[in-house]
């Protein structure tokens, strides 16, 4: 059995999660970097909760509020 953490990934691993990286070098420094392959599905999320939930998804107990920064 093998575990695939933080230090025991290689650099290549760890650009295949950023799809644009597979036809692009990035060079830019500002605060859009390219986007980890796993964030599409956290946005859609996101996006539903604020769609079905308004301010509430801000507020409830254990909404977006109350996530640890």
């Amino acid at each position: 059995m093998t575990t695939d953490t933080a230090s025991t990934r290689t650099w290549s691993s760890w650009r295949d999660e950023f799809p644009s990286l597979a036809h692009t070098v990035y060079m830019n420094s500002n605060s859009l970097g390219p986007m980890p392959r796993g964030v599409r599905n956290e946005l859609a999320e996101f996006a539903d909760q604020w769609e079905n939930r308004g301010v509430r998804a801000w507020l409830d107990d254990g909404g977006w509020w109350w996530w640890p920064v």
